[in-house]
């Protein structure tokens, strides 16, 4: 066991069950010790080979794994109260934390993997990027679950892409020289003042009432954006956000993105008259359902983020019944001198999509393919 913890499960959160053809690999991928399938839909943990080193909970967007006593936000405050400039983590691994070769004078031990840090935990241990981070990967190599190193290495690089600066999250392995470590913090067992304590308190209560936040953002991902400093622009290549563009000559009217997306990052509110799809970066999670999901192929991505909690009208237009099954659609007269929705278009009939009925779109013109 590298942690302390099996991760618990709530499946009903995994992407493959908003959509069957969602994909996400992202926990199975990640585990270093393959105790995750991908058989059903959702993913199946064999806690029997398990070590509970938390790099599923770090990796799934929508919160799927979790633990019951997460170390991680120990750590985080151990730091926060003693706020060195700048700081070096260790894994449970580094038995002599002294040793570490990292270019710092402070070091924070960790009682789990470095792949259990996640984009908000990195954030918050840079201070928003104001402190410089060094994680001693150095023992990877021979580590048993060193296939997790691909897991810290992605996350430090999208941290330092949110953050436009490359060396604010370091790899020991990448750093020249050693500075001699003289402070260690105990991040499983910080000393606490009475001060720190009641902020203790404070700060347990806020993580028991994130767990279920207000909307569909997943916890960790209201976590993330909590630490992160305002950014104007971003490329999209190494960040956990996409810029969703939708074809106005394409698009319907559907609501099939809409109803799909699992964190109501696209939303169009109800109307006969006209419509309107619009877009928040901030709570998209790059899944790629909309894309999937539309019947009509309208739906792209582009390469750069311009104002990440901005919401823009991706399209908007007038609607009008469906000649057929007087279903809302956009106002277009099609190539037989009719206004049609897609469905009709399809030959299908009217279909009304619930966010639970995974893949109905699909599997409806699938079969009518066939």
């Amino acid at each position: 066991m590298i942690g302390e913890h099996v991760p618990s499960s709530d499946l009903d959160r995994c992407l493959n069950l908003v959509h069957r053809r969602a994909g996400c690999r992202l926990c199975a991928d990640a585990c270093p010790v393959d105790a995750i399938s991908l058989e059903h839909p959702a993913p199946i943990l064999d806690t029997e080979t398990c070590v509970a080193c938390g790099v599923c909970v770090a990796v799934c967007p929508t919160d799927v794994f979790g633990e019951e006593d997460r170390t991680e936000p120990t750590l985080l405050r151990a730091v926060s109260l003693y706020a060195p400039d700048e700081l070096g983590v260790v894994c449970v691994r580094r038995t002599n934390p002294r040793e570490a070769p990292v270019p710092t004078a402070t070091v924070v031990t960790h009682r789990s993997c470095l792949g259990s840090l996640d984009m908000g935990d990195l954030l918050k241990l840079s201070d928003q990027g104001n402190r410089p981070i060094v994680l001693d990967d150095t023992l990877c190599e021979e580590c048993p679950i060193g296939s997790a190193h691909t897991v810290i290495t992605t996350t430090a690089d999208s941290v330092n892409a949110l953050l436009g600066n490359p060396k604010t999250i370091l790899l020991a392995s990448e750093t020249a020289g050693t500075s001699g470590v003289r402070e260690i913090i105990d991040g499983a067992h910080p000393h606490f003042t009475r001060r720190a304590l009641f902020g203790l308190v404070r700060d347990r209560a806020a993580e028991l009432a994130d767990r279920d936040p207000v909307g569909s953002v997943p916890s960790s991902r209201a976590r993330l954006l909590a630490h992160l400093p305002m950014v104007d622009e971003m490329e999209t290549g190494q960040v956990p956000f996409a810029d969703v563009r939708i074809d106005p000559d394409a698009c319907t009217a559907c609501g099939a993105c809409v109803q799909f997306c699992p964190t109501d990052a696209l939303m169009m509110p109800p109307g006969d008259e006209d419509f309107a799809i619009s877009f928040l970066p901030a709570s998209c999670l790059d899944c790629g359902i909309c894309a999937v999901a539309c019947p009509d192929s309208a739906v792209s991505f582009g390469d750069r983020i311009e104002g990440l909690n901005n919401v823009r009208t991706l399209v908007a237009g007038a609607l009008a019944a469906c000649e057929s099954c007087e279903t809302p659609t956009v106002s277009k007269v099609g190539a037989d001198g009719r206004i049609l929705c897609t469905w009709c278009r399809h030959g299908a009939g009217a279909v009304r999509p619930l966010h639970d009925e995974a893949g109905l779109f699909d599997d409806l013109l699938g079969r009518l393919d066939d």
